[in-house]
């Protein structure tokens, strides 16, 4: 009500981006409702982290829309062997179904695995959203983490339904049972360049950039 107070009385409103909505226009409506992220904005301006967010945003607002990226990184830690696997929200039942699959494929051929859920855990009582730490190879469907991951040089792969994909060119993203076990062996190079779309910058480079958006007085 704030911004569109403002808005009536010409003062500049903006929004900044919390996180990505990864929807789909059909399918169940928990796939559908993350589009109420764009839908819902009543700021004149929207400042966002990647190319990703700037074409919904552009796309679903009449808002103007700025890249702003991000304004530091975490320092670099040593991730451990094997795999983590990002669920979705257990509404997502198809694709969480998907990932419980490859991970015990995985634990099969002593694979570690570490089991990470948004929410509730449904896999055991206790709990637990997290089974084991972050490793250096990620596995999932559609959640934000997997865009923060990949854009932090984690390896990480998509099931073939992800909505992360058509904003993806490389398709040696695409997720196969295969692809894991060879990289997990050290066998083929990850193109961690791809995810630059959905983050684009760090350090002083982003903070010269919002303060620039935020006094352009144009």
């Amino acid at each position: 009500m704030i911004c569109q107070l403002a808005n009536l009385i010409n003062i500049k409103t903006f929004a900044l981006e919390h996180g990505m909505g990864t929807f789909r226009l059909k399918g169940p409506y928990w796939q559908r409702i993350p589009l109420r992220i764009y839908l819902s904005s009543v700021c004149k301006n929207v400042l966002c982290w990647g190319k990703f967010s700037k074409i919904l945003f552009r796309k679903y607002t009449n808002a103007k829309v700025y890249i702003i990226g991000k304004y530091s990184l975490p320092k670099k830690t040593k991730n451990l062997n094997g795999v983590t696997i990002i669920f979705q929200h257990q509404n997502w039942k198809a694709a969480n179904k998907k990932l419980i699959d490859i991970g015990a494929n995985l634990e099969k051929i002593n694979i570690p695995v570490s089991y990470w859920f948004k929410g509730e855990n449904f896999l055991e009582k206790k709990n637990k959203t997290r089974t084991g730490p972050l490793r250096k190879i990620v596995l999932g469907n559609s959640s934000n983490l997997l865009a923060e991951l990949g854009y932090l040089g984690l390896q990480v792969y998509l099931l073939k339904n992800s909505v992360f994909l058509e904003f993806l060119n490389n398709s040696s993203i695409l997720l196969k049972i295969e692809k894991i076990k060879s990289q997990y062996l050290g066998k083929k190079k990850y193109p961690k360049y791809i995810w630059k779309s959905f983050i684009e910058c760090t350090g002083s480079k982003s903070i010269k950039r919002y303060k620039k958006i935020l006094l352009n007085n144009n």
